[in-house]
């Protein structure tokens, strides 16, 4: 359990007064992961080209159209992060409800109305224009900030059922069960663990939490019971040999091109199964397309990254002087841990198959853009420690 005393460091100033000179005199910030992040940017966006170009040219008739757009959306991205580095994460509570709101707004927009066209059988994403949004990227962000201002000295009153986990839980249930309907089982599974890790460090009995954890496993069961392709998915995964041209097409794929890259690799653009023989190349696969082409020292290499950029989160989170600041860095940070898990999971054949992309390698703006936010919230955190 963690508590700590909430301290304020500013004299009650404006969280937006970053943009006075004396913002010029304030921290930087945990500098080892701003680098981290602009290396994993800098690998993100090469292997999104490499593994994207030639798909693009078949599409679109041009090599770089996603390397544009990515390009785009890691400029907006980063915009972002130096606000969100320069707010106060304190003021997180005073916009923690319009946020929730928010998020039920964006799913019913989402689920009733022509904005949210389904794509695939699955409507995951808003259709604004020419472009494209998928409110649970910016849903898993949300939650873990609703999580850490509701945990924020309520350590005490968390081995209670009722006063305790029971309203946040119920909470979270109402947003999983709008994921649930896109569907999006694997966003689902991403918010219900980062949930139960922030509530076990928050003090949850572990009774409650086994309680909780039994019910989402029943859920999340009888929901793949119910989607025959979910439902494929498993089955194929329990049995590898089967339907190897179909639903078992994509892991077969992965293997080939992870087994093609060796110790070594290809050499980056050399790699086969990008030319069309691995769906999802540059979004949920781009580690199979990477290991193919930089073989098991890059997949290790970046790996390691993956592991310097969660290292540096847990350290600004147990470095944190606040509980609100432990929290939402911890809770931050195992979003990170969870997504690149289970992403590498599922490239690597550990996990089923499911549509979930690679922090700051995948194509895709949403999940680009509430990253570099979420290192933003870190970099906010970690500023306040350098004044201390």
């Amino acid at each position: 359990m963690h508590s700590r005393d909430v301290k304020d460091h500013h004299g009650g100033r404006s969280p937006l007064l970053w943009l006075t000179s004396d913002h010029r005199r304030e921290p930087a910030g945990d500098q080892v992961l701003i680098v981290v992040t602009l290396l994993l940017l800098a690998v993100g966006i090469t292997m999104m080209y490499s593994s994207s170009n030639y798909l693009a040219n078949e599409k679109y008739g041009d090599a770089e159209f996603f390397l544009n757009r990515q390009a785009m959306w890691i400029a907006v991205g980063l915009i972002l992060l130096y606000t969100l580095s320069h707010f106060q994460h304190r003021y997180w509570k005073n916009v923690v409800g319009p946020l929730l709101c928010l998020g039920i707004a964006l799913f019913a927009v989402l689920l009733f109305s022509p904005l949210g066209a389904p794509i695939n059988g699955s409507r995951r994403w808003l259709q604004l224009g020419v472009m494209t949004i998928q409110p649970s990227e910016i849903i898993k962000l949300i939650l873990v900030i609703y999580l850490a201002c509701y945990l924020a000295g309520r350590e005490e009153r968390m081995q209670n059922f009722v006063s305790g986990p029971l309203p946040a839980v119920l909470v979270v249930a109402v947003f999983v069960g709008l994921i649930f309907q896109e569907p999006d089982l694997g966003t689902a599974v991403v918010i219900i663990i980062v949930t139960g890790s922030m509530l076990f460090i928050g003090g949850v009995s572990f009774r409650h939490l086994a309680g909780f954890s039994i019910v989402a496993l029943a859920v999340c069961v009888y929901r793949v019971t119910q989607n025959a392709y979910q439902r494929q998915r498993v089955l194929t995964f329990l049995n590898p040999g089967d339907n190897p041209m179909s639903s078992g097409f994509q892991s077969k794929q992965s293997a080939i091109a992870i087994g093609n890259g060796g110790i070594w690799g290809l050499g980056l653009g050399e790699g086969h199964q990008k030319r069309l023989f691995l769906p999802e190349s540059h979004t949920d696969f781009i580690f199979a397309v990477l290991a193919e082409e930089l073989g098991l020292i890059g997949g290790m290499l970046t790996l390691a990254l993956y592991g310097l950029l969660v290292w540096r989160g847990f350290r600004i989170a147990w470095r944190s002087d606040d509980s609100l600041g432990f929290y939402l860095a911890y809770g931050i940070t195992c979003l990170f841990v969870v997504q690149v898990l289970i992403n590498v999971g599922v490239v690597s054949g550990v996990l089923p198959t499911k549509g979930l992309t690679l922090p700051f390698l995948s194509y895709g703006g949403s999940s680009l853009v509430m990253n570099l936010a979420a290192i933003g919230m870190l970099i906010s955190i970690s500023r306040v420690q350098g004044r201390t």
